[in-house]
């Protein structure tokens, strides 16, 4: 899925001149469920506002890994889009639109400036193979049941790496 996202907003990135730079958190699992449409939606409105407010140097997304809950067959995943661009204007209207699917997968944006590096941090949870596959030989008893929707699963080769 990362790949999918680079490829939306590097053209964006390459005509500015603005560096465009992934780091995924190799812990993360190969295979997710999740709202795919709406996660990678909100990453590209959020890079392309990152990059449009960028004039010169780097917009980096990184992703982790925050916490695994076997248990509940989650993942916390944290997203964190870091640039060295001013202030994305208020009411931009891809900021908005992220901010509402981010919201219906049950996470929040939050925006921040570290001394040059402004910063644009979300967290939302996604069913994994694992826990997933325990809460289904369990008989579906599990709190994560809405992320382990099979409908709702990410082809591993369409995962984040």
């Amino acid at each position: 899925m990362t790949e999918d996202v680079k490829n939306i907003v590097m053209q964006g990135a390459t005509e500015k001149g603005v560096l465009f730079v992934t780091r995924v958190d190799e812990e993360i699992p190969g295979s997710l469920f999740g709202d795919d449409l709406r996660l990678r939606q909100s990453l590209s409105n959020l890079l392309s506002a990152a990059i449009n407010a960028t004039k010169e140097g780097a917009v980096t997304l990184s992703i982790e890994e925050r916490e695994r809950n076997d248990e509940e067959a989650v993942v916390n995943l944290n997203f964190r889009i870091a640039y060295t661009g001013g202030a994305i204007p208020e009411g931009d209207l891809r900021v908005s639109l992220a901010k509402a699917f981010v919201d219906l997968m049950g996470g929040r944006v939050s925006f921040s400036k570290e001394e040059e590096i402004s910063l644009i941090i979300f967290e939302i949870k996604q069913g994994h193979d694992r826990g997933c596959e325990e809460y289904r030989n369990a008989g579906g008893d599990r709190k994560g049941s809405s992320l382990c929707d099979e409908s709702r699963r990410r082809d591993p080769g369409k995962s984040f790496r």
